[in-house]
């Protein structure tokens, strides 16, 4: 019994925690949404790498793409505000991108970043996993 009783606390624990990141998450989305509203073609110019914090002994590697674009004659750079363990960019890359009429160094990807089905999908894995190691434990 006690048990099942965490196996539900940790699940329900679990579905909180993925609706608080998700209700964060999409008020970020949702403000870039409603003010990044043109659409340019921008390459991308640089992989910057550094190594991560705290990663063991510096060996951790994390990648955020530089893009280029042209914008009411000027050329602007831009770089990602995310840094990842990995990058889907290369060097010379075309990349759509939604920038803010009044400040182009806002941008969104075309393609975005996560969708509120990626949310279900991991908080729906995370509750499974939660309540198969409570029944494995028994």
């Amino acid at each position: 019994m006690r048990d099942t009783n965490e196996a539900i606390f940790f699940a329900i624990f679990s579905i909180l925690v993925a609706v608080t990141i998700y209700v964060i998450v999409r008020k970020f989305v949702g403000n870039s949404r409603s003010k990044c509203t043109v659409l340019v073609t921008a390459t991308v110019i640089e992989i910057e790498e550094k190594r991560a914090a705290g990663s063991r002994a510096g060996q951790t590697m994390v990648y955020r793409p530089v893009f280029s674009f042209e914008w009411k004659g000027f050329t602007r750079t831009v770089e990602s505000r995310m840094w990842a363990s990995f990058t889907k960019f290369e060097v010379g890359d075309k990349v759509e991108l939604y920038i803010d009429p009044e400040d182009s160094s806002n941008f969104r990807y075309k393609d975005g970043f996560m969708e509120p089905m990626s949310f279900i999908g991991i908080s729906t894995i995370l509750v499974i996993i939660v309540l198969i190691l409570a029944l494995l434990r028994r």
